[in-house]
């Protein structure tokens, strides 16, 4: 009983770090290394990426590679709160990734 509580133990384990790994979609700059870039996960809309306009529907199972440092998105967010819909657009962040 004991084996069998270990394997099943073990695929649990190696079932959940395949799974949290998180799968690119979107690379903005390819010339630029990973190890030098941040991985953003959304569900928004981004419109634009520093000023220039983009199209990054967040219709894709995945993250967006963006160069790591001082970085201005402009999005549209869509929220639903309980029976309200809330709507934002070209929504300002900024944040040095």
């Amino acid at each position: 009983m004991k084996r069998i509580i270990v394997i099943v133990g073990a695929v649990l384990v190696l079932l959940c770090s395949c799974s949290g790994t998180p799968k690119v979609g979107i690379v903005y700059d390819e010339s630029v290394p990973a190890e030098k870039s941040a991985l953003l996960l959304t569900s928004q809309d981004i419109i634009a990426y520093n000023g220039i306009p983009v199209n990054w529907k967040m219709t894709f199972k995945g993250g967006i590679l963006i160069p790591a440092g001082d970085t201005l998105l402009e999005w549209n967010i869509n929220a639903t709160v309980g029976n309200t819909i809330v709507k934002g657009n070209n929504m300002l962040f900024r944040y040095t990734f």
